[in-house]
């Protein structure tokens, strides 16, 4: 794992191939933990496109 400042961008086709109605979505972030963590999260947008991000890929 790398310690830092990551940009990950995850397309929103993602979750409509796997059935996710973007329509209804009330809460576009939601991030749960089980056990002991140390966590930072910063700047989290909706984009249409970002160039200096790692894209997720989703099969």
């Amino acid at each position: 794992m790398r310690n830092g400042w990551q940009q990950l961008a995850v397309p929103l086709t993602c979750f409509a191939c796997l059935g996710a109605e973007l329509s209804q979505t009330m809460s576009p972030f939601k991030l749960s933990l089980a056990g002991n963590a140390e966590v930072g999260v910063s700047k989290i947008a909706l984009r249409a496109s970002t160039s200096e991000a790692s894209i997720v890929e989703c099969n």
